[in-house]
C-alpha cells in the first residue's frame, strides 16, 4: 500500500480539459473518435496510419519558418514551448509518456501545421477535400492541443499584423461550416481547444434582456414524451440547444 501511495500521480491540473473518449462511447463506433488524416496532440501520436501526414508536418514547419522570415528562428519557438511545457501537459487528463524533447517536438510540429493550414485556407490555397478532412479531425476530443499555445506561437511569429485577421478570426473562418450561430470572435474570449470552439458554436444566441424565454431541457426521452402525447416539430433555429415546448408541442432543430 505504501508503494502504491508513493506512486500516485499528482492531482489533475485546473486546466485539464482534454480527455480520452469513455470506453462505453468508443466501443459503439471507434472510427467516429479516431482521426483519419492527421494526429494532433499526444493521444494518437505515432499512429502508423497517420505517418504520411506527420511527414508533411515537417515540410509545413519549413514553410512556416519561411513565412515568418528572419525575425525568428527555430530555437525561439522551441524555447517558448519548453517554458510552457508543464502547463501544456496539464491540459491532458492522463500523464503523457513522452520525453521532454519528444513532447516539445510534437507540439511544435502540430502547432505549425495548424497555423499553416489556417493561413492557406484564408489564402484559398487549401483544397476543399483536404479542408473537409482536416476540420473533421481537428474537432475530435482526442485530437487536441491547448489553444493558448497555438495563440502564443502565432503572436510570437506575427507580432505586428495591423491589417491582417487575428488568429481567432482565422480559426472561426476555417471552421465556418460548423458556425451555425454565426459566432463573432470576441476579444479576450477564452477558447480551450478546437472541440471547445465547436461547443461555443452550438450555444444559443444571447437572450434579449426583455425576453422571458427560458431554456427548456427534457427530463425524459423522445419516446417517453411521444407516448405521453407530446408532438414534435422541427424549429427554424439551427441551434441544438434552442428548444421550445408549448401547448403539447416540442420544437427543436431536428
Amino acid at each position: 500500500m505504501t508503494e502504491m501511495l508513493n506512486n500516485l500521480e499528482p492531482p489533475l491540473s485546473t486546466d485539464c480539459c482534454i480527455y480520452r473518449v469513455p470506453y462505453r462511447l468508443r466501443k459503439l463506433n471507434k472510427e467516429s473518435y479516431t482521426p483519419k488524416v492527421v494526429s494532433i496532440g499526444p493521444f494518437h501520436h505515432g499512429n502508423t496510419r497517420l505517418q504520411t501526414m506527420e511527414k508533411k508536418e515537417v515540410r509545413c514547419l519549413n514553410s512556416f519558418l519561411e513565412r515568418v522570415g528572419l525575425n525568428l528562428n527555430l530555437e525561439d519557438f522551441v524555447s517558448t514551448i519548453k517554458q510552457l511545457e508543464g502547463r501544456i501537459r496539464g491540459y491532458y487528463e492522463e500523464t503523457i509518456q513522452l520525453s521532454s524533447n519528444d513532447f516539445v517536438k510534437m507540439i511544435l510540429l502540430d502547432v505549425n501545421f495548424i497555423l499553416e493550414m489556417v493561413w492557406k485556407f484564408d489564402e484559398s490555397d487549401l483544397s476543399p477535400w483536404l479542408h473537409s478532412s482536416l476540420t473533421k479531425d481537428f474537432i475530435l476530443l482526442e485530437n487536441q492541443i491547448p489553444f493558448f499555445i497555438i495563440e502564443k506561437l502565432f503572436d510570437l511569429a506575427f507580432p505586428f499584423l495591423p491589417n491582417s485577421p487575428s488568429l481567432i478570426q482565422l480559426t472561426v473562418h476555417f471552421f465556418a461550416l460548423f458556425n451555425v450561430q454565426k459566432f463573432e470572435p470576441i476579444p479576450n474570449k477564452r477558447i480551450k481547444h478546437f472541440t471547445d470552439l465547436l461547443r461555443i458554436f452550438q450555444l444559443p444566441p444571447p437572450q434579449s434582456p426583455k425576453s422571458e424565454t427560458k431554456m427548456v431541457f427534457p427530463k425524459y426521452s423522445a419516446t417517453q414524451l411521444r407516448e405521453a402525447g407530446v408532438t414534435f416539430k422541427v424549429a427554424s433555429s439551427k441551434c441544438v440547444l434552442d428548444l421550445n415546448f408549448k401547448k403539447g408541442c416540442w420544437k427543436s432543430h431536428s
